[in-house]
């Protein structure tokens, strides 16, 4: 073989790679478009398994059950007057990673190395600390999409914890009347 048809199966491999990575396989088989998305430089950003994710704070989502029974999630803008963050009040964010939208909650759940880590824990500077059943799972509750930042960094930091998985709920579709969030 000479270097021409290797120089060009090695092009015509890496544009075939490099335009999946766009796509992604469903459960038949077909190729389905992932979403993308600029990231916002201002926004929020909060490091998870390795993925920059965008909390997209003026956006929340409402989830509808239709009369099917099937559940459709539409974005509407956040209500001020619900400004805390809950699970009736969500914040939308955005998976540069998976590139895949979803909410949050502001709940975020813990487990620790070793069962006395939880000593010397400083529970007085998270909201909402508290034990899941006889688990050893521990959640926390952000109360604003600042304060989910913030919770994050500093609980992705500590030497103590095992792992800081924050609820995310991500939606395959997502109804608006405008193509950007």
């Amino acid at each position: 073989m000479t270097c021409k048809p290797i120089s060009s199966i090695l092009l015509t491999l890496s544009l075939t790679l490099n335009s999946l990575l766009l796509y992604s396989q469903g459960l038949d088989g077909k190729l389905i478009q992932r979403n993308t998305r600029l990231l916002d430089k201002q926004s929020l950003q909060v490091m998870i398994k390795g993925s920059t994710v965008e909390v997209i704070e003026g956006k929340s989502v409402n989830e509808r059950t239709l009369a099917s029974g099937d559940v459709q999630f539409e974005v509407v803008s956040r209500s001020q007057n619900f400004s805390k963050l809950s699970a009736t009040n969500p914040i939308l964010v955005f998976n540069h990673g998976l590139g895949e939208y979803g909410f949050i909650t502001g709940e975020i759940a813990i487990k620790f190395r070793q069962a006395r880590d939880i000593q010397s824990f400083p529970t007085s500077e998270f909201l909402g600390f508290s034990k899941v059943g006889n688990l050893d799972i521990y959640t926390v509750q952000a109360s604003s999409a600042e304060q989910f930042s913030a919770y994050m960094k500093n609980l992705s930091a500590r030497k103590d914890l095992l792992w800081v998985e924050p609820t995310i709920q991500y939606v395959a579709e997502i109804k608006s009347d405008k193509i950007r969030y």
